[in-house]
């Protein structure tokens, strides 16, 4: 009776193996190198089909040890992100920093400080975005120069993966990190207009970001009071704006850039109360100004003349905010002198 069962057994797996006959596969599914059994995974062509085949309990050791493989290879690149994310200094060591004109301590590993500012960028804390990673970021590249062509390079891949991630949430912290890499991008550009770092490779995909990241932005909160500036709409003009003064910029992309601030202003399912359209008419007024600027190119039906002066205008009576106002939307202060304008 046993006999007749195994051999009815065996029948069963033969038509089961069938397709594995030639591939010399397991019936389990795995390729021979896949297996981590290792009795399949040994060398050489079985010379029968039982030999081919895997056991019930070999293929349950087989299972056990592909789950227990992929769950410690999952908890350690888990670890490895944790420890790359935690910053390797604290609040005081940045503050100090700052006090001491943003000059890095002596000794210091300048690429891994700038990772740590980097990712302060989409901290919602304002002390730790704004007045820590934006400022010292903004004196390295665009005051001291202290970062070069080299170290600008990953900075500009990381800032241009960060202004995709979460775009087109609307009320949460996702925003911060997409504006401010929006806004150190913009310094970027303007060093590269003094001091020509970028290629135009680099130049072009920022330019496209830039461009794409104005349309898709869907947050376009300006100032929380808790959380501070968020200004994604200012941060892209500010972009624009060096962008617009670019050597590498040529009139199908004057064009694109008019475009482009005139769909948002259409288009933006908000009321710009921050300065915002201010920030993007100096975008529209850098690209007026450069010496090959064609209105009828770009798209003008009105004259554009100009002027070696600016014109005079009627005195206008300053307006006295509200209290409320005041006291709740602080002023921007930048506290790095020498910024880009």
């Amino acid at each position: 009776m046993r006999r007749g069962h195994r051999r009815d057994d065996l029948r069963q797996q033969e038509r089961h193996a069938s397709w594995y006959r030639d591939t010399g596969r397991p019936t389990n599914g795995r390729s021979r190198l896949e297996s981590l059994d290792p009795i399949v995974a040994a060398r050489g062509t079985p010379h029968n089909i039982e030999s081919r085949i895997l056991t019930t309990g070999q293929r349950v050791r087989s299972d056990r040890c592909v789950i227990s493989t992929r769950w410690r290879t999952f908890v350690s690149v888990a670890a490895l992100v944790a420890t790359a994310a935690a910053p390797a200094h604290d609040v005081a060591f940045w503050r100090a920093v700052a006090q001491a004109k943003y000059a890095p301590p002596p000794g210091s590993d300048i690429p891994a400080l700038t990772d740590e500012l980097t990712v302060m960028l989409s901290s919602p804390d304002p002390e730790l975005r704004d007045d820590i990673a934006y400022s010292t970021l903004t004196s390295w590249i665009y005051q001291q120069k202290i970062l070069d062509a080299d170290a600008l390079r990953p900075l500009v891949e990381r800032l241009l993966a960060n202004m995709r991630r979460g775009i087109g949430e609307q009320g949460t912290d996702s925003v911060f990190g997409r504006s401010f890499s929006t806004l150190m991008l913009s310094v970027i550009v303007a060093r590269d207009n003094a001091d020509r770092l970028l290629d135009a490779g680099a130049w072009r995909r920022i330019e496209s970001a830039a461009l794409a990241y104005l349309a898709d932005e869907q947050d376009l909160r300006g100032y929380d009071p808790d959380k501070g500036w968020m200004h994604s709409a200012a941060h892209t003009a500010d972009l624009l704006k060096f962008l617009g003064r670019s050597r590498y910029l040529d009139a199908a992309g004057q064009r694109q850039l008019l475009d482009a601030i005139s769909d948002k202003l259409a288009k933006a399912s908000v009321v710009f109360t921050y300065g915002e359209d201010e920030r993007l008419a100096r975008a529209v007024l850098s690209l007026i100004a450069r010496s090959d600027f064609s209105a009828s190119l770009c798209g003008f039906h009105v004259p554009v003349r100009r002027t070696t002066r600016s014109p005079r205008a009627a005195p206008r009576r300053r307006r006295r905010p509200s209290r409320a106002r005041s006291r709740s939307v602080p002023a921007r202060r930048r506290r790095t002198a020498g910024r880009p304008a």
